[in-house]
Order: structure tokens, then C-alpha cells, then sequence
């Protein structure tokens, strides 16, 4: 993997085509989920997108201008991620969050997908953040596959 002029990591060729692969099966998931009325909470597009390639959610979230923020805890993770969308929204960020998925990292992954390209990479935006909330149990994986997040917060 390379870092291009603008500052965001280009993956080779075959990286580069499983992330594609791995993004347009996702969001084909996602579509036909929608289709048969399972619209939210839902992990497996992003449990497929995982499978075809691991590292397709530290990739995505490293294309985000802004970086990630995760919120952790056992309780009050959903109303601090509310509050905390409004601030960022309010600063004239554009926050990625997972508000309707499961808070582990395949329902992170669904989340990314809603907001990247069948190309397997996110539009540019230098105000796109990632605020994820993530459960206690599944927080060191979150961690360790969001790498260098701006902000971790317990709740």
C-alpha cells in the first residue's frame, strides 16, 4: 500500500480489486436485505464485506478526512454518539455513524458501506468522520482494526 499526493492510501492492484469485490458484495447484501424488509440492524453486509476482505474497515475509516471517533461503554453509548453527531454536525463535520447497526465490528463494516463507492473507496470529503459506537465486548478488536482513532470515549 502507497500513499497518493492527497494523503490517502492507494492499495495495489490486487488489494486494490478485492476491496472493490468485497464493497460491491456488501452493498448487493444491502440491497437485498432492503428488498425483503430487513431494512436495519442488520450485520451481514458487512460480515460479507469482511469475509471477502479483512481489512476493508480499517481501509475505509482511513479514507475519512476527519479520522474515527469511538464511543465505548456499557450504557449511554447510543445518546453520546447522538449528542456528539449534532456537535460534529454543528461544526460542519459529516459524521459516518453506525446508528442502525450492530455496535461490532461487522456492523461497523455495514455502516462503512453506506457511505463508500461499489469502487471499494469513500468519496473524498475532508469533513467526513467516522463516530462509531462500539460494545464493551467487542471494543479491543474495534480498537485494533480502527487504527490511531482522534477520540475514544467511555461511557
Amino acid at each position: 500500500m502507497t500513499v497518493s499526493a492527497a494523503g490517502r492510501a492507494r492499495l495495489g492492484p490486487a488489494a486494490s480489486a478485492r476491496r472493490a469485490v468485497a464493497v460491491s458484495a456488501g452493498k448487493a447484501a444491502q440491497g437485498g436485505l432492503r428488498r425483503l424488509g430487513r431494512r436495519n440492524g442488520t450485520a451481514i453486509p458487512g460480515l460479507l464485506t469482511l469475509t471477502i476482505d479483512p481489512a476493508a474497515l480499517s481501509g475505509l475509516v482511513a479514507e475519512l478526512g476527519q479520522g474515527a471517533v469511538i464511543v465505548g461503554g456499557s450504557a449511554g453509548k447510543g445518546t453520546t454518539c447522538q449528542m456528539l453527531a449534532q456537535i460534529m454536525r454543528a461544526a460542519g463535520l459529516s459524521p459516518v455513524i453506525n446508528h442502525q447497526g450492530p455496535s461490532q465490528r461487522s456492523g461497523l463494516a455495514t455502516a462503512m458501506l453506506e457511505h463508500c463507492r461499489p469502487s471499494g473507496h469513500v468519496p473524498a470529503d475532508a469533513q467526513a468522520v467516522s463516530l462509531f459506537e462500539v460494545s464493551e465486548r467487542s471494543f479491543p478488536e474495534v480498537v485494533t482494526d480502527v487504527r490511531e482513532p482522534r477520540v475514544v470515549v467511555f461511557t
